[in-house]
């Protein structure tokens, strides 16, 4: 894999990772396409507080941005890390405490299951953070720099975000 890496970022600057084992993409999209075709009242339940006062998650969870006209929802975004418990651990600035904010999931309902969605979510987060961290060992290998993945923490891979945007009508 050092090879096919090396040979992509001299030539191409620029490399595609496929055909990994175990991600099931159609899975995940199905899954979010369930998410986001609920209602609204469904997805502010574990919405941020900028999105709902109500909520004390600042980062993780469900998310939006007003726009479409009409209050609508211009984009959606779910935004996922690697932190299940809340860090108890003193931290030294807003941004290291929230990057370490516990993850919001949805309940299940009548017309979604909560816990698939919870399950096929993390396993695909899990699969990224893999390869990330394989990614960072690789070019550190390709610029022949030891040090260079000692750079990286797991602080550095700390969220996906997983978005929808709304069709807007051209006038």
């Amino acid at each position: 894999a050092t090879d096919l890496v090396r040979q992509a970022v001299s030539e191409f600057a620029f490399f595609y990772i496929v055909n990994i084992p175990d991600f099931d993409a159609l899975a995940e999209l199905n899954t979010m396409k369930g998410y986001f075709s609920q209602s609204n009242e469904q997805k502010d339940m574990c919405a941020s507080v900028k999105n709902n006062p109500k909520n004390e998650n600042v980062l993780r969870g469900y998310g939006y941005s007003k726009g479409g006209g009409a209050g609508g929802r211009l984009q959606e975004v779910f935004n996922i890390g690697q932190y299940e418990e809340r860090d108890t651990e003193k931290r030294g600035s807003k941004a290291e405490r929230v990057s370490r904010e516990p993850n919001v999931w949805p309940p299940s309902n009548n017309s979604f299951d909560g816990e698939s969605f919870k399950k096929v979510l993390k396993k695909g987060f899990e699969i990224r953070m893999k390869i990330s961290k394989m990614v960072i060992n690789v070019l550190g290998e390709v610029i022949d720099s030891p040090r260079f993945s000692q750079m990286f923490g797991d602080s550095e891979f700390t969220s996906l975000y997983l978005r929808m945007y709304s069709e807007r009508n051209s006038k």
